[in-house]
């Protein structure tokens, strides 16, 4: 089942209450009481000039803690691990508010970028998993240059320590594979309960550098696949165009289907330009094609800073330094879109394809 409300503000009193009656609805208290963990695992992507609409807001985390506290005399954590480039988290868990929160509450911040790492189906993930604890799984609700939305499946992937997350990226550099592999983290993990913060959003060219909008909606359930798929329903994007969601009906891991008990008015999101060709591009295995087809990423060095998050992040080395400035080697690159994901002054905007050019889209 999924439960949603819809607010338009970050407002403590209407999120607390729908929190609230979720732990009712969903028996939480019941459900943590053997758990001697809880990690609450917001999405800290990166700092960002948009950060409502890039990170989980630290409101709903605290409310979760509040309603924690009283019944929970376990260990509560909240932890990240955000886009490779970031080995130390210390300066976005301050920018993010979620450091006031942990001080305030006198909970642990835990790195899972320079975390001990273990093995789970032959997947290296933060080894707190260790100690199996409850995990409250807090997306965002934006788009995805790879894998077109990014929401409580594509959240996870925070788990998997830095180095990792390069070489995972390196090793499922096109969409359908790096959409299957999330997967098989979320399946590895298996969050207990799952919740979108879509009170302010992103679409376009997200996770970071697309169009905040303001969808106005906080989405629960404890099957993490039901609630991506009404989230795209809700803005009015098709199943057929999220390869994750296709990729667990196919498997057999979700049923394709999902119960909500009220009528919503749809939101419609802006997809991803990385999209467009997609069919092509997945046949296209001349270069002279490829470089017809593809858009890849292009540095604006009028406003680049300089940070190199690009260059620390690029899992096949593709961005040097030339005359200063990062610079994407189009040969070497492999349209991963990571260094797009880390720019925090949207910079690096998409060089678009002969094609596209051609037909103007």
């Amino acid at each position: 089942m999924i439960l949603f409300e819809r607010i338009t503000t970050y407002n403590r009193k209407e999120i607390s209450n729908f929190i609230l009656e979720v732990f009712k609805q969903y028996n939480i208290y019941n459900k943590i009481k053997n758990h001697s963990i809880i990690l609450i695992k917001p999405n800290l992507l990166s700092i960002s000039d948009k950060q409502e609409a890039v990170t989980s807001h630290p409101l709903i985390a605290e409310i979760i803690i509040d309603a924690l506290k009283p019944y929970y005399k376990g260990k509560i954590i909240i932890g990240d691990g955000a886009a490779a480039s970031y080995l130390d988290m210390k300066k976005i868990f301050i920018e993010t508010g979620y450091d006031d929160i942990a001080n305030r509450n006198n909970i642990e911040l835990r790195n899972f970028n320079t975390d001990k790492h273990m093995e789970i189906n032959g997947i290296k993930l933060t080894s707190l998993l260790k100690k199996k604890p409850f995990i409250f799984n807090i997306a965002k609700l934006k788009t995805h240059m790879l894998t077109t939305m990014t929401l409580s499946v594509k959240n996870l992937y925070g788990l998997v320590p830095s180095k990792y997350k390069i070489l995972y990226h390196s090793q499922h550099s096109d969409p359908k594979s790096f959409s299957e592999f999330t997967v098989k983290i979320f399946k590895a993990v298996c969050p207990q309960f799952n919740i979108v913060d879509g009170i302010i959003g992103m679409d376009g060219n997200g996770p970071s550098n697309g169009r905040i909008v303001e969808p106005g909606i906080i989405a629960v359930s404890d099957n993490g696949f039901a609630l991506d798929h009404f989230l795209c329903d809700f803005t009015d994007i098709s199943i057929e165009k999220i390869r994750y969601l296709k990729f667990a009906i196919e498997k057999g891991y979700y049923l394709g289907s999902y119960k909500i008990e009220k009528d919503y008015n749809k939101f419609p999101y802006e997809l991803p330009s990385s999209n467009r060709f997609e069919l092509i591009k997945r046949v296209a295995d001349n270069k002279f094609i490829k470089k017809l087809v593809i858009s890849y990423p292009q540095i604006r060095n009028s406003t680049c800073r300089k940070c190199m998050n690009c260059y620390n992040i690029c899992p096949e080395n593709a961005i040097i330094i030339k005359n200063d400035f990062p610079f994407v080697r189009q040969r070497k690159c492999i349209a991963c879109f990571c260094c797009i994901e880390v720019c925090p002054y949207d910079s690096i905007p998409l060089k678009k394809g002969f094609i596209e050019k051609v037909f103007n889209v």
